[in-house]
């Protein structure tokens, strides 16, 4: 006798030959919860958990308007037009110590409006070039020797306001930990322009400050490698990383100031911009790159950050100084570091290393949650310098007292507001000496693109 077909067969049967919209697809749709991206359906970005429409991404600007330009140009020449991908914003980085940063050189065609220059110079020249494909953002900063008398070079970041996190105009690979994308004000500070290398961590052992790095079990370590003097230190952990940076009288930099220094103020994806990542601008093993190890610091000048500062998507990944959190929810908009008392039990890396075969980990926003107390042969660290930036601006009479409400446009466009990035909607104003954000408008430069400034405010 044949067997009786049990009823939930029968059902699930049903159900299948009727057809259901929808059924064996994971794509979540509008509203509902995702990690990353690709959890959502198309045309949806994963924003906060939640599967939502991405904002429009931000178009070029009519340049036929008058007023204060802060940025633009993504070509490389010193002119304000933006382009199409909405880059712009050139920045020359001096290694000289020679920056002129009051925008009063006269050579600087189309550029007098701010005192910014356009260009990044990968090779560490004073010029304006941005051969392979990089980007800049518009303030002139420059590299130069520690100010401390240890360590490698360091390049100066201006204070201002950087958004942070990920930013799904122009990346599409996200996950959940870079969001929510926000503002954050940080502080002027000074940045190594080079991961720190075997030889001047080699010296802070010398001095008792650090302890070895032990790789004496794996070739690609390092420390005490003949040859590899000016490789990236490696196989080091976070505790080794804060004594080296503390015995050069810096620190590890803040995870804000890290993704500053990368990035700039622009948002983009990579330090040299949104062009896609290649063996000439990073070291890792993705694509068509192979590599076995570390390379030398700074060989890679095409993927130098608006900064001038080098390797900080690839060849070793970076320690920073915060805790590990799930999110940005809660962070600090100061760009202090984020941690717990007591401490987490997780600190954050950035930047991807050598042996990323994914482009993925490759990003600015991209956050790693490591153990402190680990010390893998990809792992390295920069440091950082807590310092005002020395501006040459000269002396403006409406600076030095209480300013005058009718020369605010032309008492703020020179001295520390000319480098001093404000987002949209907002402009910079002198406050007792020091360079504010100010909510609202001067010109129509000061506005969110498809806005106008109308009595002050952008509408």
């Amino acid at each position: 006798m044949m067997r009786p077909v049990p009823f939930v067969l029968v059902v699930l049967l049903s159900a299948g030959a009727s057809g259901c919209d929808g059924c064996g697809q994971s794509a979540a749709v509008e509203g509902g919860e995702c990690e990353q991206v690709s959890d959502c359906a198309e045309g949806l970005m994963c924003l906060g958990r939640v599967c939502q429409q991405a904002p429009q991404a931000r178009g070029p600007r009519d340049s036929s308007h008058d007023g204060d330009v802060l940025n633009i140009g993504a070509d490389g020449d010193s002119d304000v037009e933006t382009t199409d991908d909405g880059l712009d914003v050139g920045r020359d980085v001096h290694v000289d110590g020679a920056a002129d940063i009051d925008g009063a050189d006269a050579g600087d065609a189309g550029a007098e409006h701010t005192g910014q220059e356009v260009g990044v110079d990968a090779d560490g020249d004073a010029g304006v070039d941005v051969d392979g494909g990089g980007t800049d953002t518009g303030i002139v900063v420059q590299c130069g020797p520690s100010p401390t008398g240890k360590g490698g070079e360091m390049c100066d970041v201006p204070a201002g306001p950087v958004w942070i996190g990920c930013n799904y105009t122009v990346d599409t690979e996200c996950r959940s930990e870079e969001y929510p994308y926000h503002q954050v004000t940080v502080p002027a500070f000074k940045i190594d322009r080079n991961d720190v290398t075997a030889a001047e961590y080699e010296a802070c052992v010398v001095e008792s400050a650090c302890i070895a790095a032990d790789g004496s079990l794996d070739y690609v370590c390092n420390y005490g490698r003949r040859g590899r003097e000016a490789h990236p230190i490696n196989c080091v952990d976070w505790s080794q990383a804060e004594d080296c940076c503390t015995w050069a009288g810096k620190r590890l930099p803040t995870e804000a100031e890290w993704e500053m220094a990368a990035r700039g103020t622009d948002g983009r994806k990579y330090p040299w911009g949104n062009d896609s990542l290649d063996c000439d601008h990073a070291v890792m093993s993705a694509g068509l790159c192979s590599n076995s190890g570390t390379s030398p610091v700074g060989s890679k000048p095409l993927g130098a950050s608006p900064y001038g500062a080098l390797d900080l998507i690839g060849n070793v990944w970076q320690w920073v100084a915060d805790d590990w959190h799930a999110d940005y929810t809660g962070a600090p908009t100061d760009g202090t570091a984020w941690v717990e008392n007591p401490r987490g039990s997780y600190r954050v890396m950035r930047g991807g290393s050598w042996s990323n075969s994914s482009t993925f980990y490759l990003r600015v926003s991209y956050r790693n949650r490591i153990g402190p107390t680990r010390d893998e042969n990809n792992f390295g660290f920069r440091c950082a310098y807590s310092a005002s930036l020395d501006f040459d601006a000269g002396t403006d009479a409406q600076d030095s007292g209480p300013e005058d409400a009718g020369a605010d446009a032309g008492a703020d466009a020179g001295g520390p507001c000319a480098t001093y990035l404000c987002m949209c909607d907002s402009y910079c104003k002198m406050d007792l000496g020091v360079p504010k954000c100010i909510s609202g408008c001067r010109t129509d430069w000061d506005c969110c693109p498809n806005k106008w400034c109308v009595e002050g405010k952008c509408r």
